[in-house]
C-alpha cells in the first residue's frame, strides 16, 4: 500500500478499499472509492496499477492471514495421520484469544501518509468471513473428538460473553452450525450430555433469545 499512499498524498486524496488482501477479485469488481469525484484518468490509472503490485510481506502482516495459519495447524493436527489433539486444542485457545480482540476492532485499518494524514481506509474481512475461513475448517475436521467439540463451545461462549450487539447474530449462527456438527458426529449418549452441559452454560448468558437455542437430543 506504500505506492498507493504516496499517490494519494501527492494528489491530496483519500481512498477507501472495497476488497481485502487475499480476496478473489473478478473483472468488474470495485476496488475502492476516492473521496473526490472527477479525478483525472492519469491519477486513476496510477491508483489502479497499485493493485497489481504483489507484496507478500505486507499481506503476511494482515491478521486474517495469521488466523488462517493457526486454523491450518489445527486442521493438520486433527488429520488421521497425525492425530495430535493437544496441538489442535492449543490452536483453538489461541484463536479464542485473538477473536476476543477482533470483536472490539473496526472493520477498517487506517493508514496515514508521512505527515500523519489518513489516506487509506483499508477494509478487513468481516467477522462472518473470518469464522468461515478459520473456525469452520476446524469444526468440520473435529470428527467425534469430544475434547475438540467442547473447546469450540468454550470459544463461542467466551465470544458471546463480550455481549457485543453487532456480532451477536453472526456468532449465534456459527454456534448453531457447531451444534449441527455435534449432533451428527457425537453419538455416545454420555458425550452428548457433556456437550449439553456446555450448551446450557451458553443458554444462561444474559443475551436476547439465547435461551431458545436447543440442546442435543439424548
Amino acid at each position: 500500500m506504500q505506492g498507493l499512499n504516496s499517490t494519494l498524498e501527492k494528489n491530496g486524496l483519500r481512498f477507501i478499499t472495497c476488497i481485502y488482501s487475499g480476496q478473489f477479485v473478478h473483472e468488474g469488481t470495485i476496488l475502492g472509492k476516492l473521496d473526490k469525484e472527477n479525478t483525472n484518468e492519469e491519477i486513476l490509472s496510477a491508483i489502479h496499477k497499485c493493485f497489481y503490485k504483489v507484496d507478500n510481506a505486507e499481506d503476511e502482516g494482515q491478521y486474517h492471514f495469521g488466523l488462517r495459519k493457526i486454523s491450518e495447524i489445527a486442521v493438520k493436527a486433527l488429520s488421521p495421520g497425525i492425530n495430535d489433539q493437544g496441538t489442535a486444542l492449543k490452536a483453538i485457545r489461541y484463536l479464542t484469544i485473538l477473536f476476543s480482540e477482533i470483536l472490539e476492532i473496526d472493520n477498517y485499518v487506517q493508514l496515514a501518509d508521512r505527515n500523519g494524514e489518513i489516506r487509506i481506509y483499508r477494509k478487513q474481512p468481516d467477522l462472518d468471513t473470518l469464522f468461515f475461513e478459520s473456525i469452520s475448517p476446524i469444526r468440520q475436521f473435529s470428527s467425534n473428538s469430544l475434547e475438540i467439540h467442547c473447546a469450540l463451545y468454550d470459544f463461542f461462549k467466551i465470544l458471546l460473553m463480550q455481549n457485543i450487539q453487532k456480532t451477536y447474530l453472526i456468532i449465534k449462527n456459527h454456534l448453531l452450525s457447531m451444534m449441527a456438527t455435534s449432533d451428527e458426529q457425537i453419538n455416545n449418549i454420555h458425550d452428548r450430555e457433556i456437550i449439553n452441559n456446555y450448551i446450557e452454560k451458553i443458554r444462561k448468558l444474559p443475551l436476547n433469545n439465547i435461551n431458545t437455542i436447543p440442546k442435543l437430543t439424548s
